[in-house]
């Protein structure tokens, strides 16, 4: 995993890729210190970093979108295929690298807490730097997205398009929320319709139709059951599970001196959870 580490690390800066990701990042950075912190005299550096942020949607999925469809387009993920190491560590080195490749303008940005305490009346060092863990496991986040995009594909382009699209859908989801229904019969419905995209792409990932067929019936037995024993725990729940689940303004609950312990463990889950289809989608293809 270590060498496949440093040999996309190193691939990274080696086509001034990783060069624009980080110079671009720094530039925001920048320009954003400048505007809220210099000119607007705001003490929080926690703000820039969360205007960055709505920066993320089109910057990561540059940074993916070559993780694994460069690979299929010119055949040389054969080679990773075929070789003696396993999956789990080929998608875990591809990631880090990339989440290397981020960190080093996040790491940048903590001289500015500093600056600012150095050079004003009034600092806020505690908030700046939570803001930055939340903003650089956003980022960690959208780059498990953006990779598992790019293991379905072997074109850049697309790759990176549903990873945009993907992203920027996340961070509105708190809005769509409010156009979905909210009649208890609706919304089982619309849970039972998610169950079924669940099954389909996870006999997608797993070509595995018991076991997918299982969890999609299990899935469903629940949302009967439950329907049955409380109707009124449905009513508006598709718009409140969507609420949960957007990035949306989470960024800025940090900013505002809270430290969202729910915000983390998305970010975490969210990461997890599109590492884990990725391994998924190559463990298909490594033996199909």
């Amino acid at each position: 995993m270590i060498a496949i580490w440093k040999r996309e690390l190193k691939s990274y800066f080696d086509d001034m890729l990783g060069y624009f990701i980080v110079a671009a990042f720094l530039m925001l950075i920048g320009l954003f210190f400048s505007f809220y912190n210099i000119e607007g005299s705001y003490a929080f550096f926690a703000y820039p970093i969360c205007a960055i942020a709505s920066f993320m949607s089109a910057l990561i999925p540059l940074l993916t979108m070559r993780s694994f469809s460069e690979e299929r387009r010119s055949k040389t993920d054969q080679l990773l295929l075929t070789a003696p190491i396993s999956v789990w560590k080929i998608t875990l080195g591809k990631y880090l690298a990339m989440v290397s490749v981020f960190a080093i303008p996040v790491l940048i940005s903590c001289v500015y807490p500093v600056v600012i305490y150095l050079t004003g009346s009034y600092a806020y060092p505690l908030t700046d730097y939570t803001t930055i863990l939340a903003f650089f496991l956003v980022g960690a986040s959208y780059i498990a997205i953006g990779m598992f995009f790019s293991s379905l594909t072997e074109s850049q382009i697309i790759a990176a398009i549903l990873a945009f699209g993907f992203m920027f859908l996340l961070g509105y989801l708190r809005d769509l929320s409010d156009k979905v229904p909210k009649e208890e019969w609706k919304n089982a419905v619309i849970l039972i319709l998610f169950s079924v995209v669940f099954f389909v792409i996870f006999f997608k990932m797993t070509r595995n139709f018991y076991v997918s067929f299982a969890v999609f019936a299990v899935l469903c037995i629940g949302v009967a059951i439950a329907y049955h024993v409380n109707p009124d725990m449905f009513y508006g729940s598709v718009s409140q599970i969507m609420r949960s689940v957007s990035y949306g303004e989470t960024l800025y609950l940090f900013a505002n001196n809270i430290f969202d312990v729910t915000s983390i463990v998305l970010y975490l889950s969210v990461s997890v959870f599109f590492i884990f289809l990725t391994i998924q989608s190559i463990q298909k293809r490594r033996y199909s």
